[in-house]
């Protein structure tokens, strides 16, 4: 009875090591060639064997294989290193870069310059500015319609560190959106957030302390939601780019305005939702 069997190829018996893949086998087989080393690559099981035709060439070979491997390991863990810093990195760089590219006619610019306008002022006369912009009774909506102070209290800030974060952050991430995709997406993302967190921080609030709500918090905290959701593209212009743990840290630092005082979480969590939610159906549709 005839019989198939598979034999090892004779021109190349002996077997020098493994390599991960064929492109791979192919790279060091090219090397052992130029050093006048005759050699060949075989798939063995998962991975591919390298193999030399002469036994007097196995052991430089496997001395050349070994530093052939150390020299692809560390140049792998040197990239994977770099990648690691400029994600590490990448929240300076992009202030960095926000700052070149700064436009003083545009939507992020006035509301900028609004908010430090109302900030400035209300160093002199803050009753006025919060009497004007801030929403503080639910029938200065129902019964004189004053349906802005749903969106005005975005301009309020009470005090030099809470306006200062928050313009940063905003210059930081709102740019982008505007310079890339548009300024319609960031003029809709402003309002859509800015109205919906300061209605639900009213809504859902202890009415019975009095207290006032203000700040451009709640949409920076739709902007990076936002920038969140577009960031897992591949093909994001650099731009919109966000690193990814500043939305973790984002949500923490929620969590934990929950446990103090002070801080209009609501209003914080509300405009996350807001920009997560625009932002996942943006993420398939926008085209760069």
């Amino acid at each position: 009875m005839a019989q198939f069997k598979i034999v090892d190829d004779i021109t190349y018996p002996h077997f020098v090591g493994l390599v991960p893949n064929k492109q791979t086998g192919v790279e060091f087989c090219a090397r052992l060639q130029s050093l006048g080393i005759d050699c060949a690559t075989r798939f063995s099981g998962a991975s591919i064997g390298i193999y030399v035709a002469n036994q007097k060439d196995v052991s430089r070979a496997k001395i050349e294989l070994l530093s052939f491997c150390n020299k692809s390991f560390t140049q792998s863990r040197t990239a994977s290193k770099a990648r690691e810093m400029a994600r590490a990195n990448g929240l300076m760089t992009y202030l960095q870069t926000a700052l070149v590219r700064f436009n003083f006619l545009s939507v992020v610019t006035a509301i900028e310059v609004i908010c430090v306008i109302a900030y400035v002022y209300g160093l002199f006369d803050a009753n006025s500015v919060y009497a004007l912009l801030c929403l503080y009774d639910i029938r200065q909506i129902t019964d004189s319609a004053q349906i802005w102070r749903l969106l005005t209290p975005i301009f309020v800030h009470f005090s030099i560190l809470h306006i200062a974060f928050n313009l940063v952050m905003f210059e930081a991430f709102a740019r982008g959106i505007e310079n890339k995709i548009g300024t319609v997406k960031i003029l809709s993302l402003v309002i859509s957030s800015g109205l919906i967190s300061n209605a639900l921080q009213f809504l859902l609030q202890n009415h019975e302390t009095g207290s006032i709500f203000g700040g451009l918090s709640g949409v920076v905290y739709a902007v990076i939601g936002y920038m969140a959701m577009l960031s897992r593209r591949k093909d994001l212009p650099d731009e919109l780019y966000m690193p990814q743990g500043l939305l973790t840290v984002s949500v923490i630092f929620i969590g934990i305005g929950f446990l103090l005082g002070g801080v209009a979480n609501i209003c914080h969590l509300g405009g996350l939702l807001v920009g997560l939610a625009v932002g996942y159906f943006d993420m398939k549709k926008l085209r760069f």
